[in-house]
């Protein structure tokens, strides 16, 4: 397994969260229920940005092929995370709904990019001891053990 792989996993375990989001976030009764709930999204949203902006990102800066979908991928990083940190500031339940969900369907293609686009020419890119040490990294960062 490495960093990528990583990422991949954590896709995978927000999509489900999307998922849930999208079948239950209706049901929800009050404003302030929406905004509660915003909130372990919004923290592992930003969570995975973070690994992606801090390890991922700055590892692939050298290949001049990737500076155009690094710049589209960190903008969508802070879009994504503003919307979703914006939903503590809205007023309205339909609105803090709107928002939550708007900020999951960017999300959604903003992993279709990585997974189309940067995840495999960072294949390409990456690869010996600055593929472990990144690895080793991501680890570090989410408390794990890679054997």
């Amino acid at each position: 397994m490495d960093i990528i792989d990583a990422l991949l996993g954590e896709h995978g375990v927000l999509y489900g969260l999307f998922d849930w989001y999208e079948k239950s976030a209706s049901r929800v009764g009050t404003l302030s229920e929406v905004q509660m709930l915003a909130r372990p999204l919004t923290e592992a949203l930003v969570a995975h940005a973070q690994l992606e902006d801090k390890l991922l990102f700055p590892a692939l800066n050298s290949d001049s092929s990737l500076k155009k979908p690094l710049e589209v991928m960190d903008r969508e990083h802070k879009g994504i995370e503003q919307a979703l940190q914006g939903v503590e500031n809205c007023t309205r339940k339909a609105e803090a709904l709107e928002q939550i969900l708007s900020a999951i369907e960017v999300a959604r293609e903003h992993f279709a990019k990585e997974e189309r686009i940067l995840f495999p020419r960072a294949r390409q890119v990456l690869s010996g001891p600055k593929l472990i040490r990144l690895t080793r990294r991501w680890a570090e960062a989410r408390g794990v053990v890679i054997l």
